[in-house]
C-alpha cells in the first residue's frame, strides 16, 4: 500500500505545508542559533547558515519522495509565518523501523506551546490515519524542553540508546 502524507494540516493557531525551496531563507536563525542546534552538533558545524538551513530542507524534500514522510514548515494560521518544522519521520532504531513525531521551533517562538501543539498535530494525524501502531520521539538524554514537549503530549520514556552517534531516550505512546 502506498503511503499517503498530507499537508494543509490545521490546529488551533498553527497549519502546516510541505517546505518549499524558499524556506531556507526564513530557517536561517534556526540553522545560526546555538541554543536551537545544541543537540544537534555535528549537522549543523559552523558553515554558511543559508547552506545549512538549505542541507536541512532539502533532508526533508528527500523524505518526501522517498516516501519517508518528513518534517513540513510550521505556519501561524493568522499571518501566513513560518516559526518552525514538525512533522512524521520514519526512522530506524536499534535496528527496527520506527515512526517518530519531530518538531523544531525557530527560538523566537519557544515557550509558547507551538513545540506541543504541532506535535499534537502530528500524532493524531498518525493515529487517525492509522499509520502506526505507537509513535515515537528521540530526545537527547540533555533536552528537557523537548521531553515536557514529549510528556504534555502522553509519550512516556522508554529507553535509553545511542541514536546517529547520540545518547538518547526513546519516547513511547501506542495507539
Amino acid at each position: 500500500m502506498e503511503q499517503q502524507y498530507e499537508d494543509g494540516l490545521e490546529s488551533k493557531r498553527l497549519m502546516t505545508r510541505f517546505i518549499q525551496s524558499g524556506d531556507a531563507y526564513h530557517w536561517q536563525p534556526f540553522v545560526a542559533s546555538a541554543d536551537a542546534t545544541l543537540f544537534f552538533p555535528d549537522y549543523f558545524a559552523p558553515v554558511d547558515s543559508l547552506a545549512a538551513a538549505e542541507r536541512f530542507l532539502s533532508k526533508q524534500l528527500m523524505r518526501y519522495q522517498e516516501k519517508r514522510y518528513g518534517l513540513q514548515a510550521l505556519l501561524l494560521k493568522d499571518s501566513n509565518e513560518l516559526i518552525g518544522l514538525a512533522g512524521l519521520l520514519t526512522q530506524v532504531v536499534d535496528g527496527v523501523e520506527v515512526m517518530e513525531v519531530g518538531y523544531h521551533i525557530l527560538p523566537e517562538y519557544w515557550s509558547r506551546g507551538f513545540a506541543t501543539e504541532a506535535a499534537n498535530l502530528f500524532i493524531n494525524y498518525a493515529k487517525e490515519k492509522g499509520l502506526c501502531s505507537s509513535i515515537v520521539s528521540i530526545i537527547d538524554v540533555e533536552n528537557h524542553a523537548s521531553m515536557r514537549v514529549a510528556e504534555k503530549n502522553g509519550l512516556q520514556r522508554h529507553e535509553q540508546t545511542n541514536y546517529d552517534g547520540l545518547k538518547v531516550w526513546l519516547y513511547r505512546k501506542d495507539f
